[in-house]
């Protein structure tokens, strides 16, 4: 269990990590956990809830159960709070829901006909990265508006879940923190520890196993290893920032480098693009009413409805990446109004009959082409004939009267160079 714990890629805060690093360490390793204090916790865990939020112009938020009866509809738009809390890991462990079971609540919002919009409520360091881009993807791909709501931390494998909401909030702009966009493996060397101990390791692989004890925490990591991981931790930050730059578009900031795994406070983090606008819980869930209200928003985040403008042209979609189906959530990264779409389809469609007018034109040209290199290759073997039957005619001495005398071949029977030589013939002894 020690190995498969230091051999797994965070993203995670650091810092939060090594608060909690001894601490996590000492329980796996001596397997004592206070099954009294895990009982309390997973009690005290949060679950969805949900916000139903006036239709007065004050838009005030109630908060209930995930149980609340639909006959409450009628009083409101209904948004569901979906916890993002603690370490993140892919099945959840002692202290926080793993991103399946966030994953279930989002699939579990989104079918629900009377829940309008989802709110994210983030308070995380980052966790493992396996089960991050899974959760990323199915809030990027929502049929209903999500915004998140940081409520004082959304770091790492947090903010790369919640940067694909729709709008970010964030609770503080001095006591509030997001981003740490940045991954890591972290080796723990236990060799020293274990000769002190009077121990060593040894391990037994077959002989094509080569790479199996690779990283072992009981020996220091060689150069070969730490490329190794370094390779993977490299590709996993490629698509952990091209998740980040795809879901927050031209929000993002160019004057500073937010992909060095710095963490902002919330005043730099809407400077630099990374969240919206500092406000409440309350502030996001109205926030996401609107957005369910309001499907023909220009706001640019508003990706559900974009998606539903752009389904009506095929083409477009397509040229922009876009996917094909209504019901998948893409967001825009450039406003484009109905009007403009139906006039770029139409121009689109101009420039494919164009092209098709074009190649049709162009294997015209290839057949003429072909007609003609092969009338040329015809008329040159005629002119090497011809220059043959001269060559030939030339060579001819004028025949004697005797000769003359003779009875001739028939032109008919004779070769052409011949006929082509008897004329020659007749015209020097004439």
């Amino acid at each position: 269990m020690i190995e498969l714990f230091e051999s797994a890629i965070w993203a995670i805060d650091p810092r939060y990590f090594a608060q909690h690093e001894r601490i996590i360490l000492k329980m796996i390793e001596t397997g004592h956990v206070d099954s009294a204090l895990v009982e309390k916790r997973l009690e005290s865990r949060p679950v969805m809830q949900i916000a139903v939020v006036g239709s007065g112009s004050a838009g005030l938020v109630a908060m209930a159960t995930a149980s609340l009866a639909s006959s409450s509809a009628d009083k409101g738009t209904q948004v569901a709070v979906i916890p993002l809390q603690g370490p993140v890991t892919k099945n959840g462990g002692y202290c926080s829901y793993g991103s399946k079971d966030i994953i279930a609540w989002l699939d579990k919002a989104n079918a629900n006909a009377d829940i309008s919009a989802i709110v994210l409520h983030t308070d995380s360091p980052g966790g493992a990265v396996d089960g991050t881009e899974a959760l990323a993807n199915t809030i990027r791909n929502s049929r209903k508006p999500v915004v998140a709501f940081v409520d004082g931390l959304a770091a790492s494998a947090a903010y790369w879940a919640s940067s694909q909401a729709a709008e970010i909030y964030i609770s503080s702009g001095t006591t509030a923190w997001a981003g740490s966009i940045g991954t890591l493996i972290q080796h723990v060397d236990r060799s020293g520890q274990l000769a002190a101990m009077g121990m060593k390791v040894t391990y037994i692989t077959a002989d094509r196993s080569t790479d199996k004890v690779k990283g072992n925490g009981t020996e220091p990591l060689n150069e070969e290893v730490i490329s190794m991981f370094k390779a993977d931790l490299n590709t996993i930050n490629d698509t952990f920032i091209a998740a980040v730059e795809k879901g927050r578009g031209d929000r993002l900031g160019t004057k500073e480098d937010v992909f060095t795994a710095k963490v902002y406070n919330g005043k730099d983090a809407i400077k630099h693009g990374l969240v919206d606008k500092v406000g409440s819980l309350q502030d996001a869930i109205r926030a996401a009413a609107k957005l369910a209200n309001n499907p023909n928003s220009n706001h640019k985040s508003s990706s559900n409805s974009k998606n539903s403008e752009m389904s009506k042209f095929p083409k477009l979609a397509s040229l922009f990446g876009f996917a094909p189906s209504a019901s998948a959530e893409v967001t825009a990264e450039t406003e484009v109004t109905e009007a403009n779409a139906a006039t770029a389809e139409q121009a689109i469609a101009a420039l494919e009959t164009r092209a098709t007018t074009a190649e049709a034109n162009l294997a015209t040209a290839q057949a003429s082409v072909q007609t003609l290199t092969t009338a040329k290759t015809e008329l040159e073997t005629k002119v090497a004939q011809l220059e043959t039957w001269k060559k030939n005619a030339g060579s001819v001495v004028p025949k004697t009267q005797d000769e003359l005398n003779k009875t001739e071949t028939p032109a008919a029977e004779k070769a052409p160079w011949e006929v082509a030589a008897d004329k020659f013939r007749d015209q020097i002894t004439s």
